[in-house]
């Protein structure tokens, strides 16, 4: 079959006829089998052809638009994975059910279940490579509340990287700035399991607290409520956009989180 280059999202062909007509995907695959469905004048039955919105797509004689993507800034409480789905504990995606199609959202990296603030949720699968892939250095902002005492040197050894014994590797460098005797603002660039628990472990101190208040240029508000959502702007969205990726540099803001 013929396909169109293009550098825009792509989707599974029973995902976008669902997203966009309301039509179940058991239905979507009854319909392919049916031989109703063309892309680009030909006839599929192909759930899983890759499409998008540089496609031409007919249904029932009418040509059926992309579903629009979707933008969402959540602050995450305790409690909750990022998750789908899981068999132990409710889920971040649980919290979007009153949403169409909730169960095609997905979390934009992943907050510890005892973590705070910022998560971006979104169906934009590329938009969310943007911002969580390692290789787009997005920076991620947190405060941390912790146990121990920083060693003199601990700014230093987070600018050359912390070692983490797990991966046998180095962390990328991170920005830290000490607030008090047991508080300190970090910026990092990866989002590995647990690691700014795992870096602070490594400096000999313990995070009590974690809360994430910033990624990139978008900050979470500090009069948002806990546990509540709201759609991005148009404005927020492109700051994630290919050509808008935030620097590489890891600097931490001037305003504080309010935590």
């Amino acid at each position: 079959m013929a396909k169109k280059q293009n550098d825009t999202q792509q989707f599974r062909l029973d995902r976008y006829l669902s997203q966009s007509t309301g039509i179940s995907r058991k239905v979507i695959h009854k319909i392919l089998r049916d031989k109703l469905v063309t892309v680009n004048g030909e006839i599929t039955k192909s759930a899983s052809l890759s499409v998008s919105s540089v496609d031409t797509i007919i249904f029932d004689g009418e040509i059926i638009a992309a579903p629009a993507p979707r933008y969402f800034l959540y602050h995450k409480p305790k409690g909750l994975v990022c998750a789908n789905k899981d068999r132990r504990y409710p889920t971040v995606i649980d919290e979007f059910e009153a949403e169409p199609r909730f169960q095609d959202l997905q979390c934009v990296g992943r907050l510890d279940i005892d973590t705070t603030g910022l998560l971006l949720v979104t169906d934009d699968g590329n938009w969310n490579h943007r911002i969580s892939h390692p290789n787009h250095k997005c920076n991620k902002y947190y405060y941390a509340d912790f146990e121990g005492t920083l060693p003199e040197n601990a700014i230093e050894k987070c600018l050359q990287g912390i070692y983490l014994t797990k991966e046998k590797l180095r962390a990328s460098p991170a920005t830290l700035e000490p607030l008090s005797d047991h508080e300190a603002n970090i910026c990092i660039q990866e989002g590995r399991h647990h690691q700014v628990k795992r870096m602070f472990h490594a400096l000999d101190c313990e995070v009590i607290e974690l809360h994430r208040y910033k990624i990139g240029e978008l900050c979470l508000e500090n009069d948002f409520p806990v546990g509540e959502y709201r759609p991005l702007t148009v404005e927020e969205v492109a700051l994630f956009t290919q050509d808008n990726t935030p620097s590489s540099t890891s600097t931490l803001p001037n305003d504080q989180p309010n935590v």
